[in-house]
């Protein structure tokens, strides 16, 4: 179980004596608050605004883990707490964050995904207030300059004086769904335990309350459409998790080639023996089960 942390002026409200002996991520400028490093397990940033302009600052930190991005290394430095992570700019939740993590609309999307690779089975959010005070009509990406008190983070001093991009809670909430569909599909959980706010795509609870209960199992519900579809997916999601993985691209090619010998070569490799013919049949059956639902798991995740 861990905790990510949002910036959002909730934040004010927490107890931060319950994040004492927990894993925590927190993200862009937490770091300045002296309560949320110390309670810091992870530091994740991925704006490239965040990081130049307090590239210094960041480069300093020790004693806890910094997740970035590769290609921030153009001004944040490698050091003994420091990871590059290879990232895309997509809206598809990676499981495999060796491989890649995505980030798009927020830093949170690529922790969640971090969170998920390192085997977290429950997340809990704190500060997630989802909404923003910017100019009128500002787009998505959009640079800003906060000239005075900044009103959407949890210190009035956050962005004050800086530059920012202007966010989107629309696109942030397709994030959010990825991600939740994500962890419940492998019988994990995010639940929201801001106080107040307007993110209303995992379930609501109580910080101190969920850290007593601990992990659950998530049984996905029919109410997620109820689709013959989406559960035959999470079954093949289970069974052929392996398939999935690096070591799926050899095995493809050994089931393949049983495959492939099941009609002219076998008859030639088996020598009309029936007892063997059926058992290449039963292989191949089998082989190319497997293979459907390598191929079904592999396209098929949510994006």
């Amino acid at each position: 179980m861990c905790i990510v942390v949002g910036n959002g002026p909730s934040l004010n409200k927490v107890d931060f004596a319950l994040l004492e002996d927990q894993d925590v991520f927190i993200s862009n400028y937490a770091f300045f608050d002296p309560r949320l490093l110390a309670a810091a397990k992870y530091l994740c940033i991925v704006n490239y605004l965040v990081a130049e302009q307090e590239a210094s600052a960041i480069n300093a930190l020790s004693g806890t883990n910094k997740l970035f991005p590769y290609w921030l290394g153009y001004c944040l430095e490698k050091d003994p707490d420091t990871y590059f992570f290879p990232a895309r700019a997509e809206e598809r939740f990676s499981t495999d964050a060796a491989r890649s993590v995505s980030w798009r609309s927020t830093v949170t999307f690529s922790m969640l995904q971090i969170a998920y690779a390192l085997g977290y089975r429950k997340v809990l959010l704190i500060g997630f207030d989802h909404s923003y005070q910017q100019s009128a009509g500002a787009a998505e990406g959009d640079v800003l300059r906060q000239d005075g008190d900044d009103q959407n983070h949890f210190r009035a001093s956050y962005f004050k004086g800086k530059l920012w991009q202007a966010a989107s809670v629309a696109n942030m909430e397709r994030t959010y769904e990825r991600s939740r569909r994500c962890f419940e599909l492998d019988g994990r959980e995010i639940v929201n335990c801001t106080a107040g706010g307007n993110l209303e795509t995992f379930r609501r609870g109580e910080l101190a309350e969920e850290l007593v209960n601990g992990c659950r199992r998530i049984v996905v519900k029919q109410a997620e459409g109820g689709s013959l579809g989406f559960r035959v997916r999470n079954v093949f999601s289970q069974i052929f998790r392996f398939f999935a993985s690096r070591s799926g691209v050899f095995v493809g090619a050994v089931l393949f080639f049983l495959v492939a010998i099941n009609g002219s070569i076998a008859d030639d490799l088996i020598g009309g023996d029936r007892a063997l013919e059926m058992l290449v049949d039963a292989l191949s059956f089998f082989a190319g089960f497997l293979l459907v639902g390598y191929l079904y798991v592999k396209f098929s995740q949510p994006r």
